[in-house]
């Protein structure tokens, strides 16, 4: 607090007690009024210095959930597009087997299609996830 400041709040702390006094109060309790509203005036500040740092962890909390949305789209659009395009294939030599009247592979085509459809993509996902969880934190 500068001189001025610290001149004006005598003068306020002056006032404050001249007008309890001609209330009919005394000067230790326009003292302790004025203390506590200094009190209270302090929490108000401190209050506000939480507020700030909780905006300030909830926009980075923002950022790295929108960082990691991001990521696991990409990631999972990644790999369902992969085994689209590999189940695609599958059908194609199917279909060729069909055509062909290729029974080995009809047989063939189903096996690897099969492989493809019951192995889960998601197998690996969930320690990628805590991996990539551990890394941004």
């Amino acid at each position: 607090m500068n001189e001025k400041d610290e001149k004006k709040t005598r003068l306020d702390f002056q006032k404050g007690i001249a007008l309890v006094e001609a209330a009919g109060g005394t000067a230790e309790q326009a003292f302790g009024f004025l203390s506590n509203l200094a009190d209270l005036g302090k929490e108000i500040t401190r209050s506000k210095v939480e507020i700030r740092r909780i905006d300030a962890m909830e926009n980075v909390l923002v950022a790295k959930l929108t960082y990691q949305y991001d990521i696991y789209h990409k990631l999972l659009a990644a790999t369902f597009a992969e085994r689209g395009i590999a189940i695609e294939k599958h059908f194609a030599v199917i279909d060729k087997g069909i055509k062909d009247n290729d029974r080995e592979l009809i047989l063939g085509g189903l096996h690897s299609l099969a492989s493809i459809v019951k192995e889960s993509p998601f197998t690996n996902f969930e320690r990628f996830s805590a991996a990539f969880d551990a890394d941004i934190e």
